[in-house]
């Protein structure tokens, strides 16, 4: 998604079309928020993994 954007980005500065401007400024604001939605997916994937280890330790545990 972000390299999209950044082709998208890199598209308009070379068209210089009228609303250019704003249409890179809406991008990057695109592209803040695809950053942050990757970066959330890996701590959801990253927490759950630490979670269902945690858990299969903690029920390990009981067994014995």
């Amino acid at each position: 998604m972000k390299e999209h954007i950044d082709l998208l980005i890199e598209n308009e500065k070379m068209d210089k079309k009228n609303g250019w401007v704003e249409r890179i400024e809406s991008l990057h604001l695109f592209r803040r928020r695809a950053n942050i939605e990757e970066n959330l997916s890996q701590f959801r994937m990253q927490a759950t993994s630490l979670v269902t280890v945690s858990n299969g330790r903690a029920r390990n545990k009981k067994k014995d």
